[in-house]
């Protein structure tokens, strides 16, 4: 229908052309004779083989204005792009990305008065709202990215609902609106009276249960009986879930993070299953689409250059709060983004007419060398597919595969591959090219089984002498720093470290030192667990059980003398062969201390006791001085933050068990998970993240 279709269909199928040698290649439509059969595919294949097949969408230009790019919209899809946008930033961008969260009704409207550069929507643009924007000469283009769901949620303490149970509409629209007690929809319910807890007026969450239940008038549900509104959704969840008799509304992403607390209810036959939503069957699943207009992209490379990037990552990026927009929904996105940026790519220029072959049957035209593409993944297949493919990769990952598609050239050519970590030139160099006219190719970096390291890793690909592909993936977190020499495979040097360890034999705990390696294991004392570094690596420090003052070493029986069973530390630089020599002190006599955590600063030392009762809490040492603080918190196994400012443990305090965080003073507690068995938390070293068991 477009001149730029058909550049498209003559570019992609002349690039196929060229990859499969089973046909040949016509690009003069005067070669055809008549009486010829032309198979044409339909617009549809056509397009769908240019979007998954060849990765159309452009490299970004990382040589974009560094200006702000400004989002604001629904609080729903704040965390992925904001997500998106750090990942922007890390692979090259300079410029600010302010994401705020004013409402879609908000986001729109700044989009239309020329506030806003991209708007985070839930819902569609209104024929009103489009109208409005294309007043102002602005049109509105809708890029979905995702889907997401709202969940109709109890607690878990209801034990009068059977959610697997299906609810139609007129149930629904009972307990959400006009039934005061359990017991008037269901006489097996409860006799209380219904609690309801929703968001705020001008939610998006609001206004989509409405349309769906309520023919779009949110006044229905915030005029029912017994309704708190609340602005932020952390506000309702808690509400339900200590109120057996409370139902409310909360998106997937917060139902997910707190099914311990919630149930959701079966909605006309469908729970909000991940297969329900990604399928359209759970009826309030809904789509997640990013807004901006032509004349921004237009005017705003930069904004042109993160819709590209958050098309290509928005799927590796998503966890499992929201779900990626299907094969259609992602082909209509890109599509749209071609259409913006002046469709497709121009045909590869002939660097001489086509030749006649033998009967007069045309052969392949040469091309000048193209490079696709670059995607990144973790592994490939056998013929060269990626596995686990992102643009951001964990700290631990020793290897990462480069996999671009190529055309046009030469076997004896020049090319050249440089990598580049955080902007620093680290390996590649030269070499011959011998991989034939087309086909696709592996470039691996590995570290011979260690992490690659963090930063921004950067591959620029050379032919020629000209720079034919470049692309960029991150690696976070704090894997350790890479010291790498220029060869044809880099293999960036790590370095080997310590890890100290605690081992049950059957009667006893006896503690341990090893490399990361797996190599170079070293008894270290008996009866002693709980290790902990210090931050100079000199010293650790533990929990030493009775009888610690005597040590068996080869058979032969030591005596440690000066401590007894309690909090310990002992001196592991250049540890020595003879156990009599080893430097071992005692902090604190304390028979039923454990879990020793030194502090990031070295400052302090917590452990935890049960000291004059069964409960356990958390104790502080001074390690220059051994003062010891008067601070108590009730709990155990405490791990440090990185500023050591605060502690993350296990407690069940205040009647909650599960995993806390309290400021070094005990003050600023609060309850992050509530299941008792959530043990051992230990903080990442950037400080975002808490893993435990």
């Amino acid at each position: 229908h477009r001149e730029s279709d058909f550049a498209a269909i003559q570019h992609f199928t002349n690039l196929r052309c060229q990859q499969d040698k089973r046909f040949d290649c016509i690009d003069d439509p005067n070669l055809i004779d008549a009486g010829w059969t032309i198979y044409m595919p339909t617009c549809q294949a056509i397009s769908n083989y240019w979007l998954d097949q060849l990765e159309v969408l452009p490299d970004v230009d990382w040589s974009l204005p560094a200006e702000e790019i400004r989002v604001d919209g629904s609080a729903t899809l704040l965390p992925l792009t904001s997500r998106v946008g750090e990942l922007f930033k890390a692979s090259g961008y300079d410029g600010n990305i302010s994401v705020e969260s004013t409402g879609v009704d908000g986001g729109f409207a700044g989009l239309c008065n020329g506030q806003v550069d991209l708007v985070n929507a839930s819902r569609p643009m209104t024929d009103q709202e489009v109208a409005s924007c294309q007043q102002a000469g602005r049109d509105p283009i809708a890029f979905q990215v995702g889907r997401d769901a709202v969940v109709i949620a109890v607690s878990r303490e209801n034990d009068f609902i059977d959610t697997q149970a299906s609810m139609t509409p007129i149930d629904l629209g009972q307990i959400l609106s006009t039934a005061g007690h359990w017991s008037d929809i269901n006489p097996d319910w409860s006799t209380q009276e219904i609690a309801r807890f929703y968001p705020s007026q001008g939610s998006d969450v609001l206004d989509f249960v409405a349309t769906h239940l309520f023919e779009g008038d949110p006044g229905a549900l915030l005029a029912a009986g017994n309704v708190t509104s609340y602005s932020r959704e952390n506000e309702i969840i808690e509400s339900i879930q200590e109120n057996p008799n409370a139902v409310g509304l909360v998106s997937y992403a917060a139902y997910a993070n707190n099914k311990e607390m919630l149930k959701a209810l079966n909605v006309a036959g469908d729970l909000p299953t991940p297969e329900n939503v990604a399928s359209g069957a759970y009826a309030l699943a809904r789509p997640l689409t990013i807004y901006s207009s032509a004349q921004v992209m237009t005017e705003k490379p930069q904004v042109a250059a993160f819709i590209n990037f958050y098309l290509r990552s928005a799927r590796q990026v998503m966890a499992d709060s929201y779900f990626p927009a299907n094969e259609d929904e992602f082909r209509q996105s890109k599509m749209a983004f071609i259409q913006v940026i002046s469709g497709a790519p121009q045909a590869p220029t002939a660097t001489r007419p086509p030749a006649q072959g033998a009967g007069g049957t045309p052969t392949p035209v040469s091309q000048q060398p193209s490079i696709g593409v670059i995607t990144f993944a973790v592994d490939v297949t056998a013929d060269n597919q990626p596995v686990g493919a992102d643009t951001s990769f964990y700290a631990d990952v020793p290897e990462i595969h480069a996999i671009f598609s190529y055309a046009g050239m030469s076997d004896g050519a020049n090319w050249e591959r440089i990598w580049y970590q955080n902007g620093e030139e680290v390996g590649g160099g030269p070499d011959t090219w011998d991989g034939g006219e087309s086909g696709t190719f592996d470039l691996s970096l590995s570290n011979n089984g260690e992490p690659l390291g963090s930063g921004t890793w950067t591959l620029e690909i050379y032919v020629n002498g000209e720079l034919a592909r470049s692309g960029t993936f991150v690696v976070e977190g704090s894997a350790p720093s890479t010291t790498q020499q220029a060869t044809s495979t880099p293999a960036p040097a790590v370095s080997t470290y310590q890890i100290a360890f605690s081992r049950w034999d059957g009667g006893k705990h006896d503690m341990f030192m090893a490399k990361t390696d797996g190599s170079g294991e070293q008894f270290l004392l008996e009866r002693a667990a709980g290790p902990s570094w210090s931050p100079s690596g000199q010293y650790l420090s533990f929990y030493g059980e009775e009888g610690v003052d005597r040590q068996v070493r080869n058979g032969v029986e030591y005596a440690v003398s000066g401590i007894s069973n309690g909090i310990l530390w002992i001196k592991v630089a250049n540890f020595p062969s003879d156990i009599t020599q080893v430097e071992v002190g005692q902090y604190v006599r304390e028979g039923s201390g454990r879990w020793t955590a030194w502090s990031p600063n070295g400052d302090m030392l917590a452990f935890d006791a049960a000291r004059g009762g069964p409960d356990r809490r958390i104790y502080f040492l001074g390690t220059e001085d051994n003062q010891q603080y008067n601070i108590e918190i009730p709990g155990e196994q405490a791990d440090w933050s990185p500023n050591s400012n605060q502690v993350v443990y296990r407690s069940g305090r205040d009647g909650k068990q599960g995993i806390w965080i309290s400021n070094r003073d005990g003050s600023g507690t609060r309850n992050i998970t509530n299941d008792g068995s959530d043990s051992f938390p230990a903080w990442s070293p950037d400080g975002q993240s808490i893993a435990f068991h």
